[in-house]
C-alpha cells in the first residue's frame, strides 16, 4: 500500500504545501493455496472425445472430493473442443476443461496433487498454482498505517530542512 499527503506549512500564510509518498509492506504466511487443473483428451471422433474428457473430469472432481477438498472449493471453467486444422488436411479433436481447486489447508496441497494428477485420475497436468491469504483485511490495515507513518516522517523531514513546521494534512490518495 502507498499513499501520498499534502500538508501546509503554515496556516495563517497562503496555502503552502509539501507532498509526498509512502508506501508500506507487511509479509503475511500463506494459509490457502489455489490451483488450476487441466483435463485435456484427443482423438478423431469428436463425440467419443468429449465423452471421454467428461469422464475424465467426472474422475478427477471425485478424487479431488475424497482428498478432503469440499465441493464449494471446486469448480469448472474454460471448456472447449477443437480440431486441429494445422495441416492440410482435418486433424484431431480435443477436449479440454481446467478444474480450479481452493486448499484451505495447506499441509493436503501435495494429497491433493497427487489425488488428481499422480494417481492417474484424470488431470494432466497443474497450469497454475498461488498461495493465498485467507484473511487480508488485518495485513492491509498494517501496510496502510506504515504508508501513512512513511510519508509522514518525509513530510517532517522536508519541512523541518526547509525551516518549516508540518500542520494538517490537506489529502491523502491511495494507489496500489
Amino acid at each position: 500500500s502507498s499513499c501520498m499527503i499534502s500538508r501546509p506549512s503554515k496556516e495563517e500564510a497562503p496555502v503552502r504545501s509539501i507532498t509526498v509518498s509512502g508506501s508500506g509492506s507487511i509479509n503475511v504466511k500463506p494459509d490457502m493455496v489455489s490451483m488450476k487443473f487441466i483435463v485435456r483428451n484427443s482423438g478423431w471422433n469428436c463425440p467419443q472425445v468429449a465423452e471421454r474428457n467428461a469422464l475424465l473430469t467426472s474422475n478427477t472432481l471425485s478424487a479431488l472430493k475424497e482428498a478432503g477438498i469440499p465441493e464449494s472449493d471446486i469448480s469448472t471453467f474454460d471448456y472447449s473442443i477443437t480440431q486441429d486444422n494445422s495441416h492440410a488436411y482435418a486433424g484431431e479433436y480435443t477436449a479440454r476443461n481446467t478444474i480450479a481447486v481452493i486448499v484451505r489447508n495447506i499441509e493436503m496441497t501435495g494429497k491433493v496433487i497427487d489425488a488428481a494428477v499422480k494417481n492417474n485420475t484424470g488431470a494432466n497436468g497443474i497450469t497454475s498454482f498461488e498461495y493465498l491469504v485467507s484473511d487480508k483485511t488485518t495485513a492491509l490495515r498494517e501496510a496502510r498505517t506504515l504508508a501513512v507513518q512513511n510519508a509522514q516522517d518525509a513530510a517532517s523531514l522536508l519541512a523541518g530542512a526547509s525551516g518549516c513546521k508540518v500542520n494538517s494534512v490537506l489529502e491523502i490518495r491511495e494507489d496500489y
